[in-house]
């Protein structure tokens, strides 16, 4: 995802079962990471059914990887995203 420096934005996952199985998210949170693997922000996102939804400010240009993690059941799960802000 690209943004630019200033913006607020929603960013976000969705996730599926592989199995076909009705599940439900329990618990998430997320941290936005820079290039040196520094945290820059974190936080908990809105969960919204099978959704994960943050709202991350671009406030310095630079590369980003926004890794939620989620709780499904007895399973602790995570999704990585690169942000790129301009």
């Amino acid at each position: 995802m690209i943004i630019k420096q200033g913006e607020v934005r929603r960013l976000g996952i969705e996730v599926i079962s592989t199995a076909g199985q009705d599940f439900m998210i329990e618990a998430a949170d997320y941290m936005i990471k820079n290039k040196d693997d520094e945290i820059v922000d974190k936080g908990v996102p809105t969960i919204d059914n099978h959704k994960l939804i943050a709202l991350i400010s671009a406030k310095e240009k630079g590369n980003y990887y926004c890794e939620f993690t989620y709780h499904i059941g007895s399973e602790i799960l995570k999704a990585s995203i690169f942000v790129q802000v301009s």
